[in-house]
């Protein structure tokens, strides 16, 4: 939707009784000394289409104000009325297209209004962090997508170099194991027929003790008979048979258990070869972990590259939208920070941040054929670069300028004067 403006008209507005401004110029200039009603002139355009305005915006002594945007087909008005608390209140919005009224005026103006054709001090007023999210957003200057990817790799590359520290030296001797299988069983096996032998031989000398007890048992029991003979002279015959009869043999005496083979050099032997079995272990382990350690390596290297590839690629990017945006001296820096003819946010100048709220105003659609320039002194010889630019992007340009109207004015600038409120 195109809107063409063609007249401004203002009521009691400011210093500004009433005054009829025809918008039929390329570039129109008001000229004037300060506190004159200049910038009232600007503001109204902003005033009409909805913005904040102040509280002494009607006239001193007047009780209404009101502001007329007349364009191609319709009108744009808003008024003002002092309440009964003496404050200044707006009526609403109106906005008139083709014979109708427009629903949601407001709405619908800011759907193709210029930002600083409401607030000619729109990027001045922003903090840094508000400027930042304001070209974050018009040039859709947005490497969040990177920045994740980087600040995760740098996060993991910051993990596995803290786990590459933490292996220290690793001894990586090769020790070869040693099998004692074969040495363990024939160790096995003389204990165990050691064991077998001295078994057997504690089988024989219970048998033996047990022979030994017999024999001790009839020594005692003859003894007795000997006393019973001699004091019983009546059974002497047959106790005489008795111990004829009684033949006690001969004690034998217990075996000797065999001597233990020596096998202290067999467990010596068992014994280094598990002490080198124990470092062939610690080998494997060191080896594990120097190959876990060359393949951590490998991958940091592979994040550290990646990181730097996201950094190139980041730049690019950032370049690319610098390049690409259409604002002559604007680039951005690798945090994403707008820097303006070399100077960054925080340290731009005034006549900076005026040059670049034109440029930037110029980007806007022109659906709204106004772009609004306050204190213009810095025109100069630019005066007719203004008017090339307002043609190429179909609209009109309105500024300011402190000082005299100047004698000679080109047919293509409309020149206004203000003085006390009055338009000349």
């Amino acid at each position: 939707m195109n809107i063409k403006p063609t007249k401004l008209i203002i009521k009691n507005i400011g210093k500004i009784a009433d005054s009829v401004i025809e918008i039929n110029k390329p570039l129109i200039l008001f000229y004037g000394e300060i506190r004159q009603g200049k910038s009232t002139i600007l503001n109204c355009v902003r005033w009409v289409c909805g913005g904040e305005f102040p509280q002494d915006i009607i006239s001193h002594g007047a009780k209404e104000g009101s502001i007329e945007l007349h364009i191609d087909g319709g009108m744009i008005g808003r008024s003002f009325y002092k309440a009964k608390d003496d404050s200044t209140k707006a009526r609403p919005v109106v906005f008139v297209r083709n014979g109708k009224p427009v629903s949601s005026p407001v709405t619908e103006i800011k759907r193709f209004l210029n930002p600083f054709l409401l607030d000619q001090d729109f990027l001045r007023n922003k903090s840094e962090l508000e400027r930042k999210q304001y070209f974050t957003e018009l040039f859709a200057v947005d490497t969040t997508e990177l920045d994740n990817e980087l600040f995760n790799s740098q996060r993991d590359a910051q993990q596995l170099r803290a786990k590459i520290s933490g292996y220290g030296e690793i001894d990586l001797t090769p020790v070869e194991a040693v099998d004692v299988e074969a040495d363990k069983l024939k160790l096995a096996g003389i204990v165990q027929a050691y064991d077998l032998e001295c078994g057997s031989v504690d089988t024989k000398n219970d048998a033996i003790r047990n022979d030994n007890a017999t024999i001790d048992l009839a020594i005692s029991r003859q003894d007795v008979l000997k006393s019973e003979i001699t004091a019983l002279e009546l059974s002497l015959d047959s106790k005489r048979q008795e111990l004829a009869r009684i033949k006690p043999g001969t004690k034998r005496s217990l075996l000797v258990k065999p001597t233990k083979t020596d096998t202290s050099a067999l467990e010596k032997q068992i014994q280094d070869a598990g002490a080198t079995n124990v470092r062939a272990e610690n080998y494997k382990a060191a080896k594990k972990r120097a190959d876990e350690k060359k393949a951590d390596e490998k991958n940091l290297s592979a994040m550290e590259k990646r990181q730097r590839d996201i950094k190139a690629e980041k730049q690019a990017k950032l370049k690319s939208i610098g390049e690409s945006c259409g604002i002559k001296g604007l680039e951005f820096d690798d945090s994403g920070n707008f820097i303006y003819q070399g100077t960054t946010a925080g340290m731009i100048s005034d006549s900076q941040i005026m040059t670049l709220s034109s440029d930037l105003s110029a980007l806007y659609p022109d659906g709204f054929g106004l772009d609004l320039i306050d204190r213009a002194e810095s025109l100069g010889k630019s005066i007719f670069e203004f008017v090339d630019r307002a043609k190429a992007e179909k609209k009109t340009i309105m500024a300011t300028i402190v000082g005299e109207r100047p004698a000679k004015i080109p047919p293509e600038i409309g020149v206004f004067v203000v003085e006390e409120g009055k338009v000349s």
